[in-house]
C-alpha cells in the first residue's frame, strides 16, 4: 500500500504506538508530522527518520494545550501543503493507575487525565477535521478500558470511553465528505509508557493478565500500529501483470493512490484468469478496498456459475492484494521446506545437499515418474532409493506421487516407502478419487497430504469427512486468496488436520502464505519454491521485490514478514518491464510407452 505523497499527523508520535504508526506510514512513503511533549523521545524520532531519508518534521506539543494544537497542524499545511490523515496516540494513565478506586480519585489526577486523553483529543481532531482532505483519515487511540471499565482505573476508563464516543460523534458528521474516522481500543501494549507503570507497580514480567485480556500478554506497538494508520480509499484500477517463470501478478488502487499487490498464477491457464479479472473490475470499481469479506462473497455468490481453479485464481489474486493493503502480522517464525528434483525424478543427492547447505532441514521431492497402472516392481525399488539417499543426508523427506499413480501401484509404493519414514506421502491418487484415497489412508501409517486441485472449503470437505487427508495443502492462489484459505483451515481444525500450504509460485503468493501460516493454531509446515527447476528464464521469489532478504532460511525457518502489508517490497518497474513480453506458460505433455497421456 503505498502512501506517497500523502501527508500525515501524529500525536504522541515519538515512541510506543505512535511512532510504530508513524514508521509503517513513512515506509509505505508517507510524510510523517509528529507531535509530542518527550523532548528526549523526539529527538530519537527526529535521528531514526534522518538517517532513512525521509520527509518528515518533529514538533513538541503538549495536545491539552489548545493553541499549540492549532499551531502544530496549521504548521503541517503550511509547510506540505496539505493534511491527509491523523493518528491522535497521545495519552497518559497517571499515578494512581490500577491503584485507586472511584471513591478515592485525586481532583488533580482526574483533570489531568481528562485533559490530555480526551480534551486533547478533541483538540486535535478538530483542528484535522479543519484541514484535513476529502477521502482523508483519522484513527484515535481509545483503550479496551473505555469499552469495558475496569476496577481502579475510573479516569483512564472514562476518558478513553469518551474518545468512543468522540469517534462515533465526529464519523456520523463526516461520512458524507468520505472522511474516515475511527477508533482503535487495544490492551496492554509494551510501551515505555506502560513499561515504567510496569515498573513502578513492581509487577512482574509473567504476572497473570486480568480479564478481558484474550492473548494473555501484552501486545506490541506495531500490532496496534498496523491497524492505527489509515484506512484505504475506493477501488479505482485492477491490473494483471504476466512475468516470466509463469506467474501472474495483480495490482489494486484505491482513490487515494494506495496500492495493493496479489498473485493469481495458474500454470497453463493465464489467459482465462486474466479474462476473469477484466470482467470484475467493472463489479469492483468504486468499492471500498477495506471491505475484503464483501468483496470475496459478492465474488463468489454474485457468480451463478463459481468455484473452480480460474475462478478461484482470479479471485486469488484481488484478494492477496486487498490484505497487501490492509496489512498485519503475528508470530516470529515459521518452519519450511524446499523441492528438489524436477518435473520428473532425477538426480536429487547433489540438490539434497545443497538445499541443506541454504538451511532447509526439510525437502520434498517427486517420487516417481510414469507409472503404469500396473509396473515393475523394480519403478518402485527406484522411489525408495531416491528418498533413502535424501534421508541419509540428515534431511526430512516428503513424496509427491502428483496424482500420476493409479490405485493398484499406489498401495505398493505406499507399503514400500513406510520403513523409510517420508514426512508425508503427497496426492497419492488424483483428487477425484476421495474415496480410493481413503482406502490408501487407511492402509498406511504414512501421513496422507493433498490439497493444491481443491478450489475451496467445499472441495475440501469430503476429505475431512471421511478422514482420508492428514495434512491439508491448499494453494492459496487457487483458493480464492487469504479470506478462503483461512476459512478452510479452521474447517481442518475442527477435524485434528494439520495444514501445510502448496507454494511452489511467486513471492507475492509465498508472503500471503507466510501471513496466514502465523495465524494458524494447526499449521505445519510451509512449502517455499526458492530455485524451482522450472525458473529456466533466471526469475525466482528473490525477483520482482526490493528486500530478497526476506527469505532468509535459518535452521529449516524463515521469519515472519515484518514489513507493512505483506512485507515484500514490490519492483513494479521489474514486474511492468518484463511483463511486455511474457507469453502465457503451456502445461507440459507427458506420453507413455504406447502413447498414452500421462498426468505432469
Amino acid at each position: 500500500m503505498s502512501l506517497e505523497g500523502r501527508v500525515f499527523g501524529i500525536t504522541g508520535g515519538a515512541s510506543g504506538i505512535g511512532l510504530a504508526t508513524a514508521q509503517i506510514i513513512s515506509k509505505r512513503g508517507g510524510t510523517v508530522c509528529i507531535g509530542d511533549v518527550d523532548h528526549a523521545a523526539l529527538k530519537e524520532a527526529e535521528s531514526y527518520f534522518l538517517a532513512q531519508n525521509v520527509p518528515f518534521s518533529v514538533t513538541s506539543l503538549d495536545v491539552s494545550d489548545k493553541s499549540q494544537v492549532e499551531s502544530w497542524v496549521q504548521g503541517i499545511v503550511n509547510q506540505f501543503g496539505r493534511l491527509d490523515g491523523a493518528a491522535n496516540v497521545a495519552g497518559i494513565i497517571g499515578k494512581d493507575h490500577g491503584v485507586k478506586t472511584v471513591s478515592e480519585l485525586d481532583d488533580e489526577q482526574w483533570n489531568r487525565i481528562i485533559a490530555v486523553n480526551l480534551t486533547g483529543c478533541m483538540y486535535c481532531l478538530r483542528a484535522e477535521l479543519n484541514h484535513i482532505s476529502t477521502g482523508g483519515s483519522i484513527v484515535n487511540v481509545a483503550s479496551i478500558h473505555g469499552t469495558t471499565g475496569m476496577a481502579r482505573h475510573g479516569a483512564y476508563a472514562a476518558s478513553k470511553h469518551g474518545v468512543i464516543g468522540l469517534t462515533r460523534a465526529a464519523a456520523k458528521e463526516n461520512g458524507a465528505a468520505e472522511i474516515r474516522i475511527n477508533a482503535v481500543a487495544p490492551g496492554a501494549i509494551y510501551t515505555p509508557m506502560m513499561q515504567r507503570f510496569w515498573e513502578e507497580a513492581k509487577r512482574p514480567a509473567d504476572a497473570p493478565f486480568d480479564d478481558p485480556s484474550a492473548f494473555q500478554r501484552q501486545g506490541m506497538a506495531e500490532e496496534v500500529a498496523n491497524s492505527s494508520y489509515p484506512s484505504m480509499g475506493k477501488i479505482v484500477s485492477i491490473e494483471h501483470f504476466r512475468v516470466p517463470p509463469r506467474w501472474l501478478f495483480v495490482k489494486i488502487t484505491d482513490d487515494t493512490g494506495a496500492v495493493g499487490w496479489g498473485e493469481a498464477s495458474l500454470e497453463g491457464h493465464t489467459n482465462a484468469v486474466e479474462g476473469c479479472l477484466n470482467s470484475w473490475f467493472e463489479r469492483y470499481k468504486g468499492l471500498d478496498a477495506e471491505d475484503i469479506e464483501n468483496i470475496w462473497q459478492l465474488s463468489w455468490r454474485g457468480g451463478f456459475y463459481r468455484g473452480g481453479p480460474v475462478f478461484m485464481s482470479a479471485l486469488a489474486g484481488i484478494d492477496i492484494a486487498l490484505w497487501d493493503m490492509k496489512g498485519g502480522k503475528v508470530r516470529n517464525k515459521i518452519r519450511v521446506y524446499a523441492w528438489i528434483g524436477g518435473d520428473r525424478p532425477n538426480e536429487v543427492e547433489a540438490q539434497a545437499i545443497a538445499r541443506k547447505e541454504q538451511g532447509f532441514r526439510t525437502v520434498k521431492m517427486n517420487g516417481t515418474g510414469d507409472i503404469a497402472w500396473l509396473d515393475s516392481p523394480s519403478v518402485l525399488k527406484e522411489v525408495v532409493s531416491r528418498l533413502e539417499t535424501v534421508k541419509a543426508i540428515g534431511l526430512d523427506a516428503a513424496v509427491d506421487f502428483h496424482g500420476r499413480v493409479h490405485k493398484p501401484m499406489a498401495k505398493r509404493l505406499a507399503k514400500a516407502l513406510t520403513p523409510y519414514d517420508p514426512l508425508f506421502i503427497e496426492e497419492p491418487l488424483l483428487s477425484e478419487h476421495p474415496g480410493g484415497i481413503k482406502q490408501l489412508s487407511d492402509l498406511t501409517t504414512i501421513p496422507i497430504a493433498l490439497g493444491e486441485r481443491l478450489y475451496s472449503r467445499w472441495d475440501v470437505r469430503p476429505f475431512l469427512e471421511n478422514s482420508a487427508v492428514d495434512i491439508l495443502q491448499p494453494d492459496i492462489c487457487h483458493v480464492g486468496g487469504i479470506s478462503e484459505m483461512r476459512r478452510i483451515a479452521a474447517a481442518c481444525e475442527t477435524y485434528d488436520v494439520g495444514v501445510a500450504p502448496h507454494c511452489p509460485l511467486g513471492p507475492i503468493a509465498l508472503a500471503a502464505n507466510i501471513h496466514v501460516d502465523a495465524t494458524l493454531p494447526n499449521f505445519a509446515i510451509q512449502e517455499m519454491g526458492i530455485g524451482m527447476h522450472y525458473n529456466n528464464t533466471g526469475q525466482n521469489i528473490t525477483s520482482y521485490i526490493k528486500n530478497p532478504e526476506v527469505w532468509t532460511i535459518r535452521d529449516g525457518h524463515i521469519d515472519i514478514l515484518s514489513g507493512p502489508g505483506l512485507g515484500i517490497d514490490i519492483n513494479e518497474e521489474e514486474i511492468r518491464r518484463l511483463s511486455k513480453e511474457t507469453k502465457t506458460w503451456p502445461v507440459p505433455e507427458f506420453r507413455g510407452p504406447c502413447g498414452e497421456l500421462r498426468e505432469w
